[in-house]
C-alpha cells in the first residue's frame, strides 16, 4: 500500500505504507461558523466550508507483527478549520 499521484497519466509514489485517505469538507449550513456536516463531494458550495477533516490509515511495511501475522495499521484523523472562514 502507498499514496500515489497521478499527473498527467503518470502516477508517482509519494509515501509507502499508506492503505487509505479520506478528506472530507465540514459545511457550514445554518451560518454559526461551526460545521453542520461533512461531505466528500466537492461538488456541493464550498463557500460555505469552514473545515476539512483528513482520515489516514497508515501500515507497516512489514507483516507478522500483528497477532494474526499480518500488518500493523493505526488510524489518524485531524479536523482543521479553514484560515479567514471562521472569527
Amino acid at each position: 500500500p502507498s499514496l500515489f499521484r497521478n499527473i498527467d497519466g503518470a502516477e508517482q509514489e509519494l509515501v509507502e505504507g499508506i492503505r487509505n485517505l479520506q478528506i472530507t469538507y465540514g459545511l457550514d449550513t445554518d451560518g454559526d461558523n461551526s460545521p453542520n456536516i461533512f461531505t466528500e463531494d466537492p461538488t456541493l458550495d464550498l463557500s460555505q466550508a469552514v473545515a476539512v477533516r483528513v482520515n489516514l490509515v497508515a501500515q507497516t511495511l512489514e507483516t507478522n507483527l500483528a497477532a494474526d501475522g499480518g500488518a500493523i495499521s493505526r488510524t489518524f484523523r485531524e479536523t482543521v478549520t479553514l484560515r479567514n472562514r471562521l472569527p
